[in-house]
This record gives structure tokens, sequence and C-alpha cells, in this order.
């Protein structure tokens, strides 16, 4: 029997003290190789992507080329053209491309000269944007079309904590 001071009567053996057993039980040597899991892998559920947020129907993917999931954005809408936003947890907002070119950031990523992903594809990814920002942007994107020709403009809702993260998204996506 070990103990820190001949003054104090514990005991600090592992096989007698089921504290420190428990403790010593928990920590894991990275260097022993894991016991294989006796479950089938087929048999266990699959995490799915968060669930998705959409403003309007989500356009199908399709195998082909970029011309071709032009046409078939323009079709599923009935002519009018969207993009899908997605936030950095993974939630898609799907929005009118006229209404999200409000943001330059946006504009200059979806150009079709631009040589970027996101002009042939039509999805942004905002890696640096949460849902709930990302949500509040595409609130302001139709907010900011509907009241274009107003003279009167009445104050759009935001809550006072995203205020000042919404003011760093809309400096980075130039609104």
């Amino acid at each position: 029997m070990a103990t820190a001071d001949p003054d104090l009567d514990f005991d600090l053996d592992p096989e007698h003290d089921p504290i420190l057993a428990g403790l010593q039980s928990s920590f894991v040597d990275p260097t022993t190789p894991k016991p294989k899991s006796k479950l089938n892998q087929s048999s266990l559920p699959t995490r799915s992507s968060p669930s998705k947020a959409r403003s309007t129907p989500k356009t199908p993917a399709t195998s082909g080329n970029g011309k071709e999931r032009e046409r078939e954005r323009k079709s599923v809408s009935g002519g009018e053209e969207f993009i899908t936003l997605v936030s950095s947890d993974g939630f898609e907002f799907v929005v009118r491309k006229k209404a999200a070119l409000r943001s330059g950031t946006i504009r200059r990523m979806v150009d079709q000269g631009s040589g970027f992903r996101e002009g042939v594809t039509g999805r942004c990814v905002m890696e640096t944007i949460s849902a709930v920002l990302l949500e509040k942007v595409c609130e302001y994107f139709y907010y900011a079309e509907k009241y274009a020709e107003a003279e009167s403009v009445p104050d759009m809702e935001l809550p006072p904590e995203i205020c000042l993260e919404m003011l760093v998204v809309a400096d980075f996506l130039d609104v």
C-alpha cells in the first residue's frame, strides 16, 4: 500500500481504490489497436445531412454539364432562376437569383465569366456563415426586393443578439 503522505491515511493503490481504478480504465493508449465492431456496417443507419431549409423547391441534381443544369434550373422554376446558398452547418436556402444578386460577393461568385464553380452549379457554400445568419440574409434579399421602389420602408426585425455578427456577414457579402 502506497501513501502520498504518512500523516494522511488513504490508499493510492488502484486495485483497492474504486475511484482510481475507474480513472485508470478511462485512459486509452493511442497505440493500442481498437477492437473490431461485430455490427454489420450495412445495417447501421446512415447519418443524413441537416434538414434543409428551403424557400422554394430545390432543383434536382444532374450529372450533365453546366448548360444542362442551367436549362434544368430554368425549366423546374418556370423560367425563373434560383441559386442555392449553403450555410457552414449544412443548411441549404434556395433563393431567386435576382434577389440574391443584391450581394456583390454572390454576384461575383455566380458570374458565368468568373470561372468559379458556383457560376456553373448555382450553389454557393458559405463556409463562414451559420444557418441562423444566412436565413436572415435570405430574408433581407426578399425584403430589399419587396421595398425597392417604396418611399417609406419599415424596419426589418433583427434580434439584438445577432446584430454584430450580421454586420460582419453584411460586410463580407457586400450588401
